[in-house]
């Protein structure tokens, strides 16, 4: 379908708009509007994903086709990193909210489990984090330090 398709999307421009809404609203810096649109920009480029059609309908070298196949699963990552910013309402290491900057202690003992339902539908559960030896005075000294920062 994406060679001889009727599809209409372009692969390359939607992998430019899928770059532009990450880079708005889900870079290092993030804050919930941000975050919310950004997601509605990807739920929507989610449902045009099924019309992307390569430039070319060549077999030998064709980088749209590959592309094609490629930005559905980039929309999904996209997504699921999205959705997990947005339930995550901390600042820690790369991921900092504006609009939250602090630790919050939940999200040091949970991590963000994504998979689809029986529908399709993505899902994001935080789960407990699994703990080794060590690591809880790694953990105590590391917010110690930032206090103090």
């Amino acid at each position: 379908r994406f060679l001889n398709g009727s599809g209409t999307e372009n692969p390359f421009r939607m992998h430019q708009e899928l770059q532009q809404a990450m880079g708005d609203g889900v870079g290092i810096f993030r804050e919930d509007e941000g975050l919310r649109t950004a997601i509605g920009k990807l739920e929507e480029m989610e449902r045009r994903a099924v019309s992307l059609k390569a430039p070319s309908n060549r077999l030998d070298y064709n980088p749209g086709w590959q592309l094609c196949r490629e930005v559905h699963n980039m929309i999904t990552v996209s997504l699921a990193v999205a959705r997990a910013a947005l339930m995550r309402t901390e600042s820690r290491g790369g991921h900092s909210r504006l609009d939250h900057a602090y630790y919050d202690d939940y999200w040091s003992e949970h991590n963000i489990v994504t998979h689809r339902d029986e529908d399709g539908n993505m899902v994001l559960t935080p789960r407990d984090v699994l703990r080794g030896e060590g690591l809880d005075e790694l953990v105590e000294a590391r917010k110690e330090a930032e206090k103090a920062a």
